[in-house]
């Protein structure tokens, strides 16, 4: 867990255009409003705010990260959060949509059952990581911004998300907050970290886009 607490101070990414400061992201992919969703990445305009870090187990001279806003790493060639991973051991990434700024930012979560978000894995076979090690969970600025959910299995509600196809997935929030996530503060969110324990060499990568809460 210190590596994902101190991790964004390794190596940070920040996305164009002005940092978000309150939080509210609502309204669709296309800039239309929608149903009560609260979106905080898309890669358009006004979903596209940011910074996120990428880390790994070992040192810097074993293990190569890099996670960078990319135009065409998106689902729809927009601009998407592309991560990439060589290495052993854990590997991983997070994005925080306010920039750790103000430090007691957040998104209330508190009314949402659910995260959904678009991923795609991309490896050669025996270089992608193992499924069900790859994990995801919430960030807060609550406790000094070390607040934290406990990391759940993106495969246990998605089985074939890693088959380097896009797959929509939807997570339980309450899942995240049992365990170490049981006094996780949901009206202060403001981050997601992915990752993976990975057994031996791996060399993949990880896209996101559409990150939302219905």
């Amino acid at each position: 867990m210190l590596l994902i607490e101190a991790a964004f101070l390794v190596r940070a990414c920040v996305a164009p255009g002005p940092i978000a400061r309150d939080g509210a992201l609502s309204g669709a992919h296309d800039g239309k409003p929608a149903d009560d969703v609260l979106w905080v990445w898309t890669g358009e305009a006004g979903h596209d705010r940011g910074s996120g870090w990428d880390s790994c187990q070992d040192d810097q001279a074993l293990c190569h990260t890099e996670l960078s806003a990319a135009p065409g790493a998106g689902r729809e060639h927009s601009v998407g959060l592309h991560f990439e991973a060589e290495g052993p051991e854990w590997m991983g990434f997070g994005w925080n949509w306010f920039n750790w700024w103000p430090k007691q930012a957040g998104t209330d979560i508190s009314r949402r059952n659910s995260l959904a978000l678009a991923i795609r894995v991309v490896g050669e076979p025996g270089q992608r990581p193992e499924p069900h090690t790859v994990t995801l969970a919430l960030g807060g600025s609550a406790l000094d911004g070390s607040d934290a959910t406990a990391a759940i299995p993106i495969a246990d509600y998605a089985p074939d998300f890693a088959d380097g196809h896009w797959h929509d997935v939807t997570l339980p929030i309450g899942a995240m907050l049992r365990g170490k996530g049981e006094r996780f503060d949901t009206q202060r969110v403001w981050s997601f970290t992915i990752g993976a324990w990975n057994q031996g060499e791996r060399k993949y990568e990880i896209f996101v886009d559409d990150v939302r809460f219905p």
